[in-house]
């Protein structure tokens, strides 16, 4: 069994595997087939949004799975997912039960970071003494930030400016969210030296 990594919500993944039989030999897996998701522990067999290709591109003993690993299809984000045989023999043998790949849907990478530092209270009284470097913007740009939708920069704001798309246009700094079309946060900027780090611009 193969982990497949991790995945965003609404990703379509594919993956292969093989069946062999008794001496070893690629043998096509028969008895119409059907690979199903588990989620978590549950026991609810998700088959929507799965296509399974017997013997992929003619090779016997190939198979090619599609996941469309939505919302609308049951899936959800922060979870493991493992892939089983559900319906099919090999050779005449039963192999229903077998695990044949596993994947985890925003649940190792950093968007599971920052979905979980919405927890964490904006306000950076509340939290005690937050290092100028995380709740300042102004620190992470080297420059004076004030203003705009928000005063104190919360840790996931913080890592928005590390990481995210960022634009200065008329004095106004916007940080976008993954999409790179949403807006994070936004402040009024300017700069004590004549061209803007970002831009290469004067914002004033």
């Amino acid at each position: 069994m193969a982990h497949l990594g991790d995945i965003t919500l609404g990703d379509t993944l594919d993956f292969k595997f093989s069946t062999v039989g008794t001496t070893g030999a690629p043998t096509t897996l028969a008895g119409t087939p059907v690979v199903s998701a588990y989620v978590g522990n549950s026991t609810t067999q998700i088959t929507a949004g799965i296509t399974l290709s017997v013997d992929f591109d003619g090779v016997t003993g190939l198979h090619n799975v599609r996941v469309v690993a939505s919302g609308a299809n049951g899936y959800a984000a922060q979870t493991n997912v493992d892939l089983v045989i559900t319906t099919g023999t090999v050779g005449g043998t039963s192999v229903v039960g077998y695990v044949i790949g596993s994947f985890s849907i925003e649940n190792r990478s950093t968007q599971a970071i920052e979905a979980k530092t919405d927890m964490i209270p904006a306000s950076p009284a509340a939290v005690g003494d937050i290092p100028t470097a995380v709740e300042n913007a102004d620190a992470l740009l080297g420059r004076n930030v004030s203003g705009g939708s928000s005063t104190g920069r919360t840790v996931k704001q913080a890592l928005h400016v590390l990481r995210n798309k960022s634009a200065v246009a008329a004095g106004t700094l916007t940080v976008y969210d993954t999409d790179d079309a949403t807006s994070s946060w936004t402040a009024t900027v300017s700069s004590d030296a004549a061209a803007d780090p970002i831009t290469g611009v004067d914002p004033t």
